[in-house]
């Protein structure tokens, strides 16, 4: 076989932009559950949050009421594999009740481009472990808005 057939074989899926808030982790317990929100926001919702004032944000068909307790990070995050914003975004612990499931998300994504590759005629799924690989997919499905907010709900 060619190496020219071989690339003509490797397909692109396009991934699709949906929704306008990403769930990255959800756990519920008897004293109540708690989300892990990701969406885009405005420059003058960054003002609001610097000046410590809560901010009301609809989304679909949900209204979030974000008190600067709930802002977990915001602004203009790097989502970059190896960045530092994807270093901080790995130490926290949103994803440490998965046992031994990850969370699907698609193979061979292309963060820069919002596509996936593959050799079959199917859309192929791995699993991670890893915040920043996730909020990386789900900041493409929500368009990359240049500012987003990841909150607790």
């Amino acid at each position: 076989m060619l190496k020219s057939d071989i690339n003509r074989m490797v397909r692109t899926i396009s991934m699709p932009i949906k929704g306008s808030y990403k769930v990255i982790s959800s756990n519920k317990s008897r004293t109540g559950s708690k989300s892990i929100i990701m969406t885009g926001i405005s420059e003058k919702d960054i003002d609001k949050i610097e000046h410590s004032k809560s901010i009301i944000l609809r989304r679909d068909n949900s209204e979030f009421n974000i008190s600067p307790n709930d802002v977990i990070c915001y602004g203009d995050i790097d989502f970059k594999e190896g960045s530092e914003d994807c270093e901080t975004l790995d130490s926290f612990d949103w994803l440490d009740t998965l046992g031994v499931k990850g969370i699907s998300i698609p193979a061979r994504y292309n963060y820069d481009k919002h596509e996936c590759t593959t050799d079959r005629n199917i859309l192929l799924w791995t699993e991670t472990f890893k915040i920043s690989t996730l909020c990386r997919y789900l900041h493409g499905c929500l368009g990359k808005p240049k500012f987003v907010i990841i909150f607790t709900e």
